[in-house]
């Protein structure tokens, strides 16, 4: 069998990363590994694919960074000729990036089967580019891998359950594989000071100059006032913090490693982002996550108690900061598999 895998961003290398390592596994299966450059910085990809152990990318687009709209048309046509060169029996795709549409596009083009991990989330607010992105893969797809019951519910709201032509298996997260294999190398006590971990490059949040001003004056107010923020900050998020001259009092530091991000992560005290990866890797961390948008893709942190969407405002921000610290926080309960996801997927499609 011979399987496309299409990334184009940092966190699908992770996710990419927990695949590739168990087709290892599997000598039958060959890997052909396509990013689309939609979001490249040489230094930190090449970090990643090292620290992570990807095999090396045979394929490398360059795609800049034009309107959504160009870079789908281009990736699409571009990825389109790779297919007909590759012959691949399967084109797999991770999330909700418009790499991963794109792809998926130019499969069903090609009439090539679709495997889309991450299948079945849904935020529910068709403003989100992420969420069309979501929503027309998996109504593109043959196999939906899904990382809990919540996104089986989701896709039989819109019948493709119990459609014919579709698979919908439930096999849990991939990012918690990826967690769980690295765990020993990160984990570690709090740091002496307590501090939240902030990351933010959502944009809804950062694209709107009013939004993230009123953004900024939140957080700088949380860290002044509640509780020292440290920000890893996203190159997206940087450059429209500068184009709208605002100024972060937060400890601002530059985009970490996976390794580095992880070692953070287990130090904070409490996470705030408006990342669907981080929200995730909070929980397995055990941390508390206020989720600085209105709504999630993940709804069972929400169920859970441990992740609240906030929105931008200070009062929305303190009043969340305030009920996780002043209760206690039950992490017993895992709503996203056993960290064998990517065993699983493999299996099913050898099937």
């Amino acid at each position: 069998m011979k399987l496309l895998t299409v990334i184009g961003a940092r966190p699908q290398l992770i996710k990419a990363s927990a695949f590739s390592k168990a087709l290892k596994a599997y000598p039958q299966i060959e890997e052909v590994l396509v990013h689309t450059g939609q979001h490249y910085d040489n230094d930190m990809n090449q970090v990643f694919l090292d620290q992570l152990g990807l095999p090396p990318i045979q394929f490398q687009l360059s795609i800049d960074s034009a309107s959504a709209s160009l870079q789908s048309s281009k990736m699409t046509s571009d990825l389109e000729v790779i297919m007909k060169e590759q012959q691949p029996d399967l084109v797999l795709v991770y999330g909700d990036t418009n790499s991963t549409l794109a792809a998926a596009n130019a499969a069903s083009k090609l009439h090539i089967p679709i495997a889309h991990v991450e299948a079945g989330l849904r935020s529910y607010n068709t403003q989100m580019p992420e969420e069309t992105n979501r929503v027309q893969t998996d109504h593109l797809s043959s196999y939906l891998f899904v990382p809990s019951q919540k996104a089986i519910d989701n896709l039989r709201k819109e019948g493709i359950v119990d459609s014919e032509n579709t698979q919908v298996l439930e096999v849990g997260d991939i990012m918690y594989d990826v967690y769980r294999n690295y765990k020993a190398k990160y984990s570690g006590p709090q740091a002496d000071k307590k501090f939240g971990l902030l990351t933010i490059h959502r944009q809804e949040n950062v694209d709107n100059r009013e939004v993230l001003t009123e953004l900024i004056d939140s957080l700088n107010r949380i860290h002044q006032e509640d509780i020292p923020l440290i920000c890893p900050l996203h190159p997206r998020a940087a450059k429209q913090i500068i184009a709208f001259g605002l100024e972060p009092k937060f400890d601002i530091i530059p985009p970490q490693d996976y390794f580095s991000m992880m070692q953070l992560l287990s130090q904070s005290s409490i996470v705030l982002t408006d990342s669907g990866g981080l929200q995730k890797e909070a929980f397995y961390a055990s941390k508390a996550c206020i989720n600085l948008r209105t709504e999630t893709e993940w709804s069972e942190l929400e169920d859970l108690n441990l992740n609240k969407c906030t929105s931008v405002h200070y009062s929305a921000i303190k009043e969340a900061l305030s009920d996780f610290t002043n209760r206690p926080l039950d992490f017993n309960h895992f709503p996203y598999g056993d960290g064998q996801t990517a065993h699983k997927i493999i299996k099913a499609l050898l099937k």
